[in-house]
């Protein structure tokens, strides 16, 4: 690690204990050396297995092990638990910067996967802290370092329509509206096209989620066809006929999100856009009947695209959300 320039995390080694899904990994045994853990076993007379890629000198970890660390020890006794004690050091600093790192991103709401660029404050110097602090508690692979230096760049010189994007480890992060984006790649997904026929919520996927009219009327009757956007596609809400590209440019949603947004539609007739508006016509059912369009995105990303709608990009009196 110290030769690929890693930061305290990286010197600090193999950590005791990491999360992992919803449980953790425990390495209760990190602190023993090799040599008194093979001498256990065997005053016990236990077998155990050995994997073969450690002799494999074309492994950094072995070649440093089995070429370099000898040379060291022979100028420097017990230079390897004399290491062992610095990358302790280091995991005891690491952890602190840690702590310090979340209150700073707690005290400035960066909680979820989105998540304000001048919460990071790029070119104050501690901007790879910040991100990587961010990243871990999304639980997602370390960025690494000449990725960050890119993105950090890109954040200062870029003009905002430019909206810079950087994938590593099966992720993308991307810059819109003055915030980062966080999102598996395999989570960028387009509203399949779906009848909706019977009562009741209609699920879409694991990630756009489900749809619901909630009331004492249900949901109107006749068949409703759920789709993504098209272009071209208008709708007749409060403030006139407007193209749906402008109505989800205003509500704030990113440009690769907007075809995951629902569309209901009927006899080609764009009757409502999930989370955002309804046409006239089903706005005044809805009224009448006093119904809510209720849309529940699994996604994260989607959450927090709902959730951050301006209050007058949404028809409220309409009964959505």
């Amino acid at each position: 690690n110290l030769m690929r320039a890693s930061g305290i995390d990286g010197l600090a080694g193999i950590p005791r204990q990491r999360k992992l899904g919803r449980g953790m990994v425990l390495r209760p045994l990190l602190d023993f050396p090799m040599a008194s853990l093979r001498q256990f076993l065997v005053s016990r007379n236990t077998s155990w297995l050995e994997d073969p890629s450690n002799e494999d000198l074309a492994f950094d970890r072995n070649y440093i092990r089995h070429q370099i660390l000898p040379l060291i020890e022979a100028r420097w006794p017990n230079a390897a638990s004399r290491i062992a004690r610095s990358a302790d050091f280091c995991r005891q600093a690491s952890s602190l910067l840690d702590s310090t790192c979340e209150a700073m991103m707690q005290n400035q709401g960066a909680k979820g996967p989105v998540i304000r660029v001048a919460a990071l404050e790029p070119g104050a110097g501690y901007f790879s802290l910040l991100l990587r602090s961010w990243l871990k508690v999304q639980q997602v692979p370390p960025m690494p370092a000449g990725r960050i230096i890119e993105l950090e760049r890109q954040l200062i010189e870029s003009a905002q329509d430019k909206r810079p994007a950087i994938e590593w480890g099966g992720h993308v992060l991307r810059f819109f509206d003055s915030k980062l984006w966080l999102q598996k790649i395999g989570d960028l997904t387009m509203c399949p096209t779906l009848k909706w026929v019977k009562p009741g919520p209609l699920r879409i996927d694991h990630l756009i989620g489900t749809l619901e009219f909630k009331g004492r009327a249900g949901q109107p009757s006749g068949e409703i066809l759920v789709s993504a956007r098209r272009d071209g596609d208008r709708i007749d809400c409060q403030q006139g006929r407007r193209t749906v590209k402008d109505i989800l440019r205003e509500a704030g949603v990113p440009p690769w999100l907007r075809g995951s947004v629902p569309m209901l539609r009927r006899d080609e007739q764009l009757l409502a856009i999930a989370g955002v508006c309804v046409n006239r016509q089903l706005g005044s059912w809805m009224r009448e009947n006093d119904v809510q369009l209720l849309w529940k995105p699994e996604s994260p990303v989607l959450q927090e695209v709902l959730e951050n709608v301006p209050l007058q990009a949404v028809d409220h009196d309409q009964g959505l959300r």
